[in-house]
């Protein structure tokens, strides 16, 4: 997968991509991230990149001619997805992740500075607009990576085992279930017998019901789009009562 990054602060976006599975995913050619130095497509010798709205609000806006320039200088862009982190987006979520996964297409992501952008940039580009949520953030670089690595992850051998990728929370629409390793017991807290018993069924049951319960309780809008059998609502009842 081609993804472009355009930013102010290329060398520290790279930096997230030297480790881990997007590493190996790099190493591999799974995944192929181009960042690009906005400040390259700068209107004078200073890298200025931004200048004061019109109508007197305070701050800076990222110049539409800057922004047109950096973003028509990637090859065929014109048949790449194109999106801009902004607090006016759609918000992130794995269903967006997956639709841009399988629309099987180069992703450019523009990361917002300053005050936002120009909106001609809008109306010239088909710039999606996406969003972390109810959050204030110095820029749009955090916002950048997380879309890229929900996308990331779903490129086929990026996870070693697709089953990780099916059982992940929001993807299977439930949260996950309490998990526990070693030791069994630590500071006179064991572990659940039903874990230790080996029985497969009793076990996913067990499981099942624990995802029932720790969704509702700590994402109800996730619990509503769920629609429990008559045998998970008696799971989820006996949940609630312990």
């Amino acid at each position: 997968m081609k993804l472009y990054f355009l930013t102010l602060f290329p060398d520290e976006l790279r930096q997230f991509f030297c480790k881990g599975l997007m590493q190996r995913a790099i190493t591999t050619g799974l995944i192929d991230p181009v960042f690009i130095q906005l400040r390259d497509f700068s209107i004078n010798r200073h890298g200025q990149v931004d200048e004061p709205p019109f109508g007197g609000k305070r701050g800076m806006l990222l110049r539409i001619d800057v922004l047109y320039n950096a973003i028509t200088s990637i090859p065929d862009y014109t048949d790449a997805l194109i999106y801009y982190t902004c607090p006016k987006g759609r918000p992130l979520s794995q269903g967006m992740a997956t639709e841009i996964h399988d629309a099987n297409r180069a992703l450019i992501i523009l990361s917002g500075f300053y005050e936002g952008v120009d909106e001609r940039l809008f109306e010239l580009l088909p710039v999606h607009r996406f969003s972390l949520g109810e959050v204030i953030l110095s820029s749009g670089d955090a916002a950048a990576i997380a879309l890229a690595e929900s996308v990331c992850r779903l490129v086929p051998g990026v996870i070693g085992d697709p089953a990780c990728i099916s059982e992940d929370s929001f993807v299977c629409g439930l949260l996950e279930h309490p998990q526990y390793a070693q030791p069994r017991v630590f500071q006179n807290m064991p572990v659940p017998d039903i874990l230790l018993t080996g029985h497969h069924q009793k076990i996913a049951t067990w499981k099942r019901q624990q995802s029932l319960g720790v969704t509702l309780l700590n994402n109800p809008s996730l619990f509503a789009r769920t629609f429990p059998s008559v045998e998970e609502q008696a799971l989820l009842t006996e949940f609630l009562k312990e």
